[in-house]
């Protein structure tokens, strides 16, 4: 298994540097297989759709969908890939950014009563509280 940063995924998903888009080509599409996954953790996919939605301004919709790929390759290894797509749909659903919504749900999984935050939108989702 070969564990991949953000950074390779932003690259390859983006283009944004031609020589860096090669490399992360070349790993994801040569080296990665279904018997040597790519793995993506949690972290990873978190920072992933950040850095898409905060730098490169890509829309909610376009997230969901490559969210949605990336699970949907065999050649990768999504970690906890039942909470990330469950995240994924309530991100569809919500005004609630995806890391809000896989922060709640690998938190119900752990055993948590509720989340408590200061974000309006992420206090909407069910197992959310608003601290005041």
């Amino acid at each position: 298994m070969i564990g991949i940063d953000s950074n390779v995924l932003v690259r390859f998903l983006t283009r944004d540097d031609e020589q860096q888009y090669e490399q992360a080509k070349r790993l994801l599409l040569l080296e990665c297989t279904s018997d040597n996954p790519g793995f993506i953790n949690t972290v990873v996919m978190a920072e992933l759709v950040w850095v898409l939605r905060k730098t490169h301004r890509v829309s909610q919709d376009d997230i969901a969908a490559v969210v949605e790929h990336l699970l949907d390759i065999p050649q990768l290894l999504i970690d906890r890939g039942d909470s990330v797509k469950a995240a994924l749909n309530l991100f569809r659903q919500s005004r609630a950014d995806f890391t809000d919504c896989l922060i709640g749900l690998l938190n119900q999984k752990a055993g948590c009563k509720k989340s408590v935050t200061f974000d309006k939108a992420a206090s909407k989702l069910e197992g959310f509280e608003l601290l005041s």
